[in-house]
């Protein structure tokens, strides 16, 4: 269990406001990462029979159990809400180094609700979140998206998940991209469009330790 980090970082975008929910081993031991800790983390974030497209549908990031470590394939994160597109919840997997800089940033997962007054980029900086202005990303595709927030940003290692024209605009079934990798399926993407957010970026500089790296 030395990779995790043991903290969940909740984000209302509604108020721009964050907060810190520890995790014990054992909730860590029973959900791993992943899929099945985002999924977990709806659960118990989203009211029964909550408009998957309103403010109180929880959208949760989670890294894989090996993320930011050397383990290969270990470089997944799980996406889960409640489904537009099934009403049900809604899961994904994707690789990508999006999951090895959520670790390094300090979290094992991410908690999103609300409804942004107007479109936004929230930049996770270790320990710090800020809302940027995405209003100069609007209709761009994924890639275009994810390069213009570097730039932006003024880091190239800088991860960026991201919504095209298609989560904008609330298609159900829309996807997120990360580095030309998808949360597909479930429309994720729409949900992340109806909280108006056009994208997440993501920097993390702590190092990842594990309990026997020779073993």
């Amino acid at each position: 269990m030395n990779a995790y980090t043991g903290k969940i970082l909740h984000i209302d975008v509604t108020n721009r406001k964050t907060w810190v929910q520890k995790v014990s081993p054992e909730f860590l031991k029973r959900y791993l990462g992943g899929v099945g800790l985002a999924t977990r983390l709806v659960y118990d974030n989203t009211p029964r029979g909550c408009d998957p497209l309103g403010p109180d549908n929880a959208l949760c990031f989670a890294c894989s159990a090996f993320a930011g470590t050397t383990m290969p394939v270990g470089t997944k994160h799980g996406v889960a809400s409640k489904s537009p597109l099934t009403g049900m919840i809604g899961d994904s997997l994707s690789g990508s180094h999006f999951s090895e800089m959520l670790r390094r940033a300090g979290w094992d997962g991410i908690v999103i609700k609300g409804q942004a007054p107007s479109w936004l980029v929230v930049f996770i900086d270790d320990e710090q979140v800020r809302f940027l202005d995405a209003t100069p990303y609007l209709g761009k595709g994924t890639t275009a998206t994810q390069e213009a927030i570097r730039t932006a940003i003024g880091d190239e290692n800088v991860r960026v998940s991201a919504i095209g024209p298609a989560g904008e605009h609330i298609v159900r079934y829309a996807l997120i991209d990360n580095d030309g990798r998808q949360v597909g399926r479930t429309g994720n993407g729409a949900v992340m469009g109806s909280k108006r957010i056009k994208a997440i970026a993501m920097r993390g500089s702590h190092p990842v330790t594990v309990a026997d790296p020779d073993g």
